[in-house]
């Protein structure tokens, strides 16, 4: 199931995404935002998916998807070369920075919880201080369970996708 944001009559609300059907069965009022849904854990999950049975559905091309997170406790926490493939796709575009050679782990970075944004809204820059842009989005959650040093092939075992 794939989680989606969306304001109705000024209210943040959560949706389920029909990507078959392209479209989003809006859920009540009472299961919140994704956010909620997020923090509530394994009953909160439960109760959104019970939701979806009788929610109001609206085509995908009548509503505006947000951000699929709005609060976060703390900076997001970012990955980059983690594959081999997207460290080569973006050699010799680096203006100068181009590392000496390929790294020997991942690089890691962190962004601020402001800086998260919905798919279709504007990008606020700067023209004289960000010329060149790179695109990329993912985003994975563990929903109510902490976790450390859990092995690959358990790790979606605790996750659920969001999707803007």
């Amino acid at each position: 199931m794939k989680f989606a944001s969306l304001t109705v009559d000024g209210i943040r609300r959560a949706g389920a995404v029909d990507e078959t059907e392209q479209t989003l069965g809006l859920l009540p009022k009472r299961v919140g935002a994704v956010d909620d849904i997020v923090r509530g854990g394994p009953a909160a999950l439960d109760a959104a998916r019970a939701a979806v049975r009788g929610a109001s559905v609206l085509p995908l091309s009548e509503v505006r998807l947000e951000a699929p997170l709005h609060r976060f406790n703390r900076d997001i926490l970012c990955t980059g070369w983690n594959y081999w493939d997207h460290f080569e796709e973006s050699k010799g575009k680096r203006e100068g920075q181009e590392p000496a050679s390929r790294p020997e782990h991942p690089t890691f970075f962190t962004k601020g919880p402001d800086t998260v944004m919905g798919p279709f809204d504007a990008l606020a820059h700067d023209e004289r201080l960000s010329a060149k842009w790179d695109y990329e989005a993912e985003i994975a959650l563990v929903i109510g369970r902490t976790g450390r040093s859990i092995p690959e092939e358990k790790a979606l075992a605790s996750c659920i996708r969001l999707r803007p």
